[in-house]
């Protein structure tokens, strides 16, 4: 929006809500229909991830850890209302989970997308590199994978310096 000062948050949130405004209409109900999608692959990717580290466990501990997670308070909250934090946490629950099954590439794109959306998130793709430069055999071609995401934050900072003449926006 040219309506506010910029700042240095990257515009992945305001694209995916664009695009659901451009489909249908841009409106507080398309608004919190296009957060709750957002809160509902959440928990599809907990679900998932919590698959993924309980698979010895009998049981279904994945599904209670699903079902504490849509009683949290924070979490009902986050989940209708356009910030930063829940799509910031459907990526890196999404990005830990395809590093875990060892699909690195998309496990990029989902990095990539995940600092696009808050830049402090810049720290899951470094973590995820770093652990496969030093550990896993030292996979240095994967790891390479994960300067995607920092290139394109490096690409954001700097086209927000070149149109406002401030590093973090204002």
């Amino acid at each position: 929006p040219f309506s506010v000062k910029p700042n240095v948050h990257p515009p992945g949130l305001m694209l995916y809500l664009t695009f659901f405004w451009k489909a249908f209409w841009p409106g507080v109900e398309v608004t919190r229909a296009a957060m709750l999608l957002m809160g509902s692959a959440a928990l599809l990717a907990a679900f998932l991830l919590g698959v993924e580290l309980c698979a010895w466990v009998p049981g279904i501990p994945a599904l209670i850890g699903v079902l504490l997670l849509v009683v949290t308070p924070t979490y009902f909250m986050q989940s209708f209302l356009a910030q930063l934090d829940m799509p910031a946490m459907t990526l890196t629950v999404v990005a830990l989970w395809l590093f875990l099954e060892e699909r690195y590439a998309w496990c990029a794109v989902v990095s990539t997308a995940l600092v696009l959306v808050k830049e402090t998130a810049v720290t899951t793709p470094l973590v995820f590199g770093i652990w496969l430069c030093f550990h896993e055999g030292k996979r240095f071609r994967r790891a390479a994978y994960f300067i995607a995401p920092l290139l394109a934050l490096g690409t954001w900072i700097l086209t927000l310096h070149y149109s406002t003449g401030y590093w973090l926006g204002n």
